[in-house]
């Protein structure tokens, strides 16, 4: 897999983006994530879709390419990411549910 720094400096930039949306989902509430009463705004949710869908649609791109020197990612690239956020999502996850049940519900916080 030594493919040079563009790719690394590419899968890092797409993998940086997603799981720090992924993230702001995560910590909005102290329940898990998929299990809230609240959805966040419509706006919210349409924002982070299209910061998403831009972060893995411009490497493809020649903007993208020219500007950023990103490479189009190979399929087992848009893996390893796609791996990495969702290992990211179940450890901020983990860390949060933790938190609140050892730290805050101790303190008389949350």
């Amino acid at each position: 897999m030594n493919q040079g720094e563009s790719v690394l400096q590419t899968m890092w930039f797409m993998g940086s983006v997603l799981t720090e949306l992924v993230l702001l989902f995560s910590i909005r509430t102290s329940s898990f994530v998929l299990k809230v009463k609240s959805w966040p705004a419509r706006s919210i949710i349409i924002i982070t879709a299209v910061v998403a869908s831009l972060a893995v649609w411009l490497p493809f791109t020649d903007f993208g390419q020219k500007t950023f020197s990103f490479k189009a990612p190979e399929p087992e690239h848009m893996i390893i990411v796609a791996i990495l956020v969702f290992m990211y999502f179940v450890s901020t996850e983990t860390v949060k549910t933790l938190y609140y049940r050892l730290v805050a519900n101790k303190n008389g916080n949350f």
